[in-house]
């Protein structure tokens, strides 16, 4: 097990385990990305996801390189205000508002839910895709807590959702 590996999950990386893991393969807390172009932020995204289920159970935080080859080299991307958009938050937008049962006034609260596709909701429970229906936002509230961080804002619409996660102070 390396260091990053048995990092607990409050603490951020020191700039010698982040080179440790840039140098490193790409692995379920490692991604990388030249840039920002083509499909790079749809498999940001992703990565961000699959690093916040963290089903492996590392209980460790995942990092995204941007700016980096597969090899772990630096591309020479020019730091811009695009990808320096928040230093102190990172914003979720899903297009798509709340639907049946839910609302905008009771969006997040514990075991109000309604799906809009029951049928894969169930697939992705039975496949172990998720855990447990309804849970989702009370535990993220908690983990984040947990962290020393605010709990997520929502900005909850009839046509999207906006979820803005702060840095810890």
């Amino acid at each position: 097990m390396t260091t990053f590996q048995s990092r607990a999950m409050n603490l951020a990386y020191s700039d010698d385990e982040l080179e440790i893991m840039l140098a490193d393969v790409e692995s379920d807390l490692v991604e990388r990305k030249e840039s920002l172009a083509g499909d790079a932020r749809k498999a940001i995204r992703q990565a961000v996801c699959a690093m916040a289920n963290d089903l492996p159970g590392h209980g460790q935080p995942g990092v995204v390189f941007v700016g980096a080859t597969d090899k772990g080299t630096p591309t020479g991307l020019e730091i811009t205000d695009e990808l320096l958009r928040f230093d102190d938050r990172i914003e979720i937008t899903n297009p798509g508002g709340p639907y049946g049962g839910v609302t905008t006034d009771n969006f997040g609260r514990p075991g109000i839910v309604s799906y809009r596709n029951p049928n894969l909701a169930e697939a992705m429970r039975a496949l172990g895709l998720v855990q447990r229906y309804g849970v989702g936002i009370p535990l993220a509230r908690q983990k984040l807590i947990e962290n020393g961080q605010s709990e997520p804002v929502f900005d909850v619409d009839p046509h999207w959702v906006n979820c803005t996660v702060r840095v810890r102070p």
